[in-house]
């Protein structure tokens, strides 16, 4: 969880100025995604995709809810996101994989890789993405792969329930 202060981390959150602002890791939000911020206790604000599972929770305390924006979505630096690739398995998929991260000069932090019994691949990568575009790019370049049934964003929440 990177703490940062709003005027480095490119978000900028209405009516509050110099706050500690936190990439929430359950979203993993990226330039370019609807945000929303949520006053923590004793963290600053949590910045949250606005199609995070946890909104649900929090709109409890709509009081503690912040809009949010992106202040640019160009950057160098870069956000990690969860993806999953559904496949047939066949040899040769995992590189072809790799490759697309190597054409898109991205790098893959994590890499798990597992078939279930009817021969499906599930592919599971965590990219560092730098915004919203980068990451749609990737998509669609690993769904052109022969054999690849789904490619999708996943968040932490939703990556465990799939799991089990």
């Amino acid at each position: 969880m990177c703490i940062r202060d709003s005027s480095s981390s490119g978000i900028r959150i209405a009516g509050v100025d110099d706050v500690l602002v936190r990439l929430s890791k359950c979203c993993s939000p990226v330039p370019g995604d609807p945000i929303m911020g949520y006053v923590t206790i004793g963290r600053g604000v949590s910045v949250h995709r606005a199609d995070c599972p946890n909104v649900a929770y929090m709109s409890a305390t709509p009081e503690r809810i912040l809009e949010a924006t992106w202040v640019g979505t160009k950057t160098e630096n870069t956000h990690a996101v969860d993806i999953e690739i559904e496949a047939l398995d066949r040899p040769g998929l995992l590189q072809d994989i790799m490759a697309v991260c190597a054409e898109f000069k991205t790098n893959a932090s994590s890499v798990t890789a597992r078939v279930k019994r009817d021969k499906l691949a599930l592919i599971c990568l965590t990219l560092a993405i730098t915004n919203l575009e980068h990451l749609h790019n990737m998509l669609r370049k690993f769904s052109g792969i022969r054999d690849v049934r789904n490619v999708y964003r996943v968040t932490k929440r939703e990556a465990r329930v799939s799991t089990s």
